[in-house]
């Protein structure tokens, strides 16, 4: 039996060589995660589901063909993004708008990394995520929960880093709104 080391990179290389264990180790490690992504694109947790697992299928049926140059994380996400659009434009689905989603609007913002939610658990930031735009929801998601560089994000959402920095001040500007409201709500109740 062949030893796995938890480097993407090295996974990946096992992989492309035929290595059924590490393909098993990449499916663990990132479908839950993909599936939430795609989720938020299609708004349909059991298609996100079926996307998913149709990257997973084409990577391992194409895995000798595959070079990737950036991260595999990134790789994984781009394809995710990739076969969802793909799968909204065969099955037609009306409910999402593909321009909502991959056109960032430009807005006027500060540097989202000198923002910072004080007080907030993740669970609540979690459940305050629903108050966001869709957009504003899937970068904030990919960098804050799936540790994605701005550089990735921009990369799988083909717009350019300095969007998905204003979209994520966007999101902290109305994270922290929420927080100031939630605080002056509980004020009122003591």
């Amino acid at each position: 039996m062949q030893v796995i080391n938890s480097n993407d990179d090295v996974v990946f290389k096992q992989l492309k060589q035929g290595s059924v264990s590490s393909f098993n180790l990449l499916f663990d490690k990132y479908y839950h995660e993909l599936c939430s992504f795609s989720n938020i694109i299609i708004s349909n947790q059991q298609l996100a589901e079926e996307v998913v697992a149709d990257v997973f299928v084409k990577i391992w049926q194409k895995k000798e063909f595959i070079e990737i140059t950036t991260s595999v994380k990134s790789y994984l996400y781009k394809s995710t993004k990739n076969t969802t659009i793909s799968y909204l434009r065969k099955k037609k689905v009306d409910e999402v708008s593909l321009d909502d989603i991959f056109n960032l609007q430009e807005e006027n913002s500060s540097n989202p990394e000198s923002i910072i939610i004080q007080g907030e658990t993740l669970e609540q930031i979690k459940d305050v995520l629903s108050i966001l735009p869709k957009k504003s929801k899937m970068v904030f998601q990919m960098h804050r929960f799936n540790q994605l560089k701005y550089k990735d994000i921009a990369e799988i959402m083909n717009v350019s880093v300095k969007s998905i920095e204003k979209h994520m001040s966007k999101s902290m500007k109305i994270l922290r709104e929420y927080k100031v409201q939630q605080d002056a709500i509980a004020l009122k109740k003591n």
